[in-house]
């Protein structure tokens, strides 16, 4: 049985299952395992939601049914839950546990009142090992951009981090239509849009260190990462 079907993540959607990978190798962490005559594999396994509203209980559940029955043969299983905070960590941290609280394995942890700020790894019961990340910190509002916008290289010190930032408030002034909790979103494809080459997809502005997945901003998720998935 392979390892990859025994560790799982699950996300909210595409964005974080291309971001995650690159951010994790770039750390050290082989995340593709290739053996030879057979197929590539992964250390984790991502399974992306639709959005926040698509991660149901019984969405949870469902994964961690399929979770079980691929570990028959490997007891070590785990399973790790990235959400975006958001207007409010505090808010979706009581979502979150109230939805894991409502499936069959999940039922019975002793959830704290707050997520720890190194994130959130548990063990339940049955064996199965679950962790939680809110982004972007496990405290601030926001979203995995959020998370992002730590990764710039010279951070606020940046002049041009700086004036991203002014740009974006002036299109707000100027009634540019996205949505206020998308602030941060408007800012990273700003600021991405002005390096060489412009317009880099995310998940590519890590791989290619325009955003510094080393950033000592990132190590806590990576520090999480590695202690949920024993890397």
């Amino acid at each position: 049985m392979s390892m990859t079907y025994a560790r799982r993540l699950l996300v909210e959607g595409d964005t974080d299952k291309r971001i995650i990978p690159q951010l994790i190798a770039a750390n050290g962490i082989q995340w593709e395992i290739k053996i030879p005559g057979k197929k590539k594999e992964f250390v984790v396994e991502i399974m992306e939601s639709t959005g926040y509203e698509g991660m149901t209980s019984d969405w949870i559940e469902t994964q961690i049914q399929t979770l079980e029955i691929s570990s028959l043969v490997d007891s070590h299983s785990i399973l790790g839950i990235i959400v975006d905070a958001d207007y409010s960590a505090q808010q979706r941290w009581q979502s979150i546990c109230d939805r894991c609280s409502e499936t069959r394995i999940l039922s019975n942890i002793d959830w704290p009142e707050y997520i720890p700020p190194e994130g959130f790894i548990t063990q339940v019961e049955s064996g199965l090992k679950l962790g939680i990340w809110i982004m972007p910190d496990n405290q601030a509002e926001g979203m995995i951009e959020t998370f992002l916008a730590y990764l710039v290289p010279e951070g606020e010190t940046d002049p041009l981090w700086r004036y991203t930032q002014e740009a974006v408030k002036t299109a707000q002034d100027l009634n540019a239509p996205f949505k206020e909790k998308h602030i941060d979103k408007a800012k990273i494809h700003t600021w991405l849009a002005w390096q060489d080459e412009p317009g880099q997809q995310l998940h590519g502005a890590v791989q290619q260190k325009i955003l510094d997945p080393k950033h000592p901003r990132s190590k806590p998720f990576v520090d999480w990462f590695r202690r949920l998935y024993d890397l």
